[in-house]
């Protein structure tokens, strides 16, 4: 027979574990409440544009807010970022059958740079379709910095996961150039993470290979671009080589990371590029038969820069600019081949394509002025106004819901 010294070290052993169980079981399931997982572990906007900011040693972008800011505008916006790292709320892989989803992709322009996140292309349209009684979920896969091949891939990636019934790519004149392609590929995998792990073993794991934790708020900030002599700013040496180039105040300002060196030179980087000629044909039918293998309906936007409709922002370049950077004119029809290119071969297959050029140069001629003085992203009420007007569009084709 036990001895009762026995029973008391054997009763306090138990307790012992079953607190240390209790305290494990509660550490799992608050772990698991603020650190919610994404249902996939390979999907992020890290596969399609490697870093934000430049800082490329961060290997999957989740739940942070990135301040992107324009100092001579006077202007700072926040784009929320989901557990996939793109600006919208957290999606679910399974879709409601009552409500139809709408795929938008694209670049900074989808995105919604320099408005917020209520303010985007994809917004109006839900705000549009909400209005007209169209109940429907739109997606945000706008990715800064990205060209036509790449956000191709994206879409091979997001119709497999995600399902939508209609996708709507947003072309930017910036977007096209002759060498752009699709090299089809399979499509990332679900690939869940594994539910039977540990979630602060899952989040080592994460540190471990630099991704952002995902969280259920966004807490971390970071800005799109650092400070010139951060070390995650690969752009230092470019903004220093051009101080010479643009004002003091322009200048100052790219140093503190509050206006983007790429606007050096304002738009006459598109000079060559919008005279080179492509053929997206094949691309384009290989993306068509894609979508329609998974039920989706593909649409095409061509948006374009502001100098290809206007003059009026020169006098804001004078500050970035050179008189031969200003010299040059987009909005001669030299430089407008690209939407007519683009809008033959959807003809061809049969896709439905949109220009919004004449939409915004007639607002642009009326004297609402569209975009930014200096950085060269448009104003939140014109994001708004775009997704309203590709709303109208889209609704306006035969067969829209099929």
């Amino acid at each position: 027979m036990p001895s009762l010294k026995a029973n008391k070290k054997y009763s306090f052993l138990t307790r012992a574990i079953a607190f240390l169980l209790l305290l494990l079981l509660v550490q799992e399931v608050s772990f698991r409440f603020l650190f919610p997982l994404p249902e996939g572990q390979v999907f992020n906007r890290c596969l399609y544009m490697p870093s934000i900011g430049g800082d490329s040693s961060i290997k999957a972008i989740r739940s942070i807010n990135v301040h992107w800011h324009s100092e001579p505008d006077k202007a700072s916006f926040k784009s929320s970022l989901n557990r996939y790292g793109f600006r919208d709320k957290t999606w679910t892989i399974a879709k409601d059958p009552q409500i139809r989803r709408v795929a938008f992709l694209g670049d900074s322009f989808t995105e919604g740079l320099m408005a917020a996140d209520e303010e985007t292309i994809p917004q109006g349209f839900e705000k549009s379709a909400r209005a007209a009684g169209d109940i429907i979920e739109t997606m945000n896969f706008g990715v800064g910095g990205l060209e036509v091949e790449q956000y191709f891939l994206l879409l091979l990636d997001a119709v497999s996961l995600f399902r939508p019934k209609q996708v709507v790519v947003v072309v930017f004149a910036n977007d096209l150039s002759k060498d752009s392609k699709l090299d089809m590929r399979v499509p990332v995998p679900l690939a869940p993470y594994p539910w039977w792990k540990p979630r602060l073993w899952q989040l080592s794991e994460m540190l471990k290979a630099n991704e952002c934790l995902p969280m259920r708020w966004n807490i971390i900030d970071r800005p799109f671009f650092y400070p010139i002599d951060h070390p995650a700013n690969p752009l230092s040496k470019r903004v220093k080589k051009n101080k010479d180039k643009v004002s003091k105040e322009i200048y100052e300002a790219m140093v503190k990371g509050r206006f983007p060196p790429m606007r050096v030179g304002g738009s006459a980087y598109l000079k060559s590029r919008l005279k080179e000629k492509f053929d997206l044909t094949e691309a384009l039918g290989s993306l068509k038969e894609f979508c329609s293998v998974y039920g989706a309906k593909l649409y095409f936007v061509y948006l374009p820069d502001r100098a290809m409709v206007t003059n009026y922002y020169k006098k804001f370049e004078e500050a970035f600019s050179s008189k031969e950077d200003l010299a040059v004119d987009l909005t001669k029809e030299e430089y407008h081949q690209h939407r007519v290119l683009l809008a033959k071969q959807c003809a061809k297959l049969d896709l439905p394509f949109l220009d919004l050029t004449p939409l915004i140069s007639q607002e642009e001629s009326k004297g609402k002025h569209l975009y930014w003085q200096y950085d060269d992203h448009m104003r939140g009420f014109a994001y708004l106004q775009l997704g309203e007007a590709i709303y109208k569009w889209l609704v306006s084709l035969p067969g829209r819901r099929q």
